[in-house]
């Protein structure tokens, strides 16, 4: 059975989500790619459309609404390092934005299922680049770094640190916060902004926000 508009609000309502009615019809495309492409190459753990939508889909509709909390410029530029099966990134530009979004994929076989829904959807300013995020960065610094199953937390802070603007945030999507304590160790510029938490299909998940503060680690 395809996704169909009517029956992805099903899906996600029973993670208790809602998605804009604009979003439906690209998400149902994307769900069709991803599924189609993961019998050949293992982008995700779920098996079938149903599974992707209320355990990945829903917790990226989920990030869109914290993403909004935070005090982002109005033209942020993003950072997606490991974009993987481009989650959160493509469900999230379904539904959000604002500013241009960089989901970076060292592996070619990844980068180029990414390439293949961007080219078949109409994401705005939404780009994908097929390198490490070492070699992605340059002059411009991030105002928002989006990280999910890409490295352990404290390595994408120390890897990331000197490539945040003054301000800008990183924001996990994993399944614990950090005592603030451990954060001081990792970093001393960078200080839990926000968080929040929600229950998933296989437990309680979490959204938090580190903030630069260049000031603080001057101190």
């Amino acid at each position: 059975m395809s996704p169909t508009p009517a029956l992805l609000v099903a899906e996600l309502e029973k993670s208790g989500c809602s998605c804009p009615s604009a979003a439906l019809e690209p998400l149902c495309t994307y769900l069709s790619m991803l599924m189609r492409w993961n019998r050949k190459m293992n982008l995700v753990g779920a098996h079938t459309w149903q599974e992707a939508a209320s355990d990945l889909v829903a917790d990226c509709l989920r990030l869109a609404d914290f993403l909004d909390t935070l005090p982002l410029p109005e033209d942020p530029l993003c950072w997606d390092p490991g974009a993987g099966a481009g989650l959160p990134g493509i469900p999230l530009r379904t539904v959000w934005t604002r500013g241009s979004y960089h989901m970076i994929e060292v592996r070619s076989k990844r980068a180029l299922f990414l390439a293949q829904v961007l080219g078949t959807l109409s994401l705005p300013r939404t780009h994908v680049h097929n390198q490490n995020v070492q070699s992605f960065w340059g002059s411009a610094l991030a105002d928002l770094v989006v990280s999910r199953a890409f490295l352990p937390w404290e390595e994408v802070i120390t890897l990331l640190a000197d490539h945040v603007a003054d301000g800008g945030h990183i924001v996990f999507m994993s399944r614990m916060i950090p005592e603030a304590s451990d954060l001081a160790k990792v970093h001393a510029g960078f200080e839990l902004a926000a968080s929040t938490s929600y229950e998933g299909p296989s437990g309680t998940r979490t959204l938090w926000a580190v903030r630069k503060d260049q000031a603080r680690a001057s101190a």
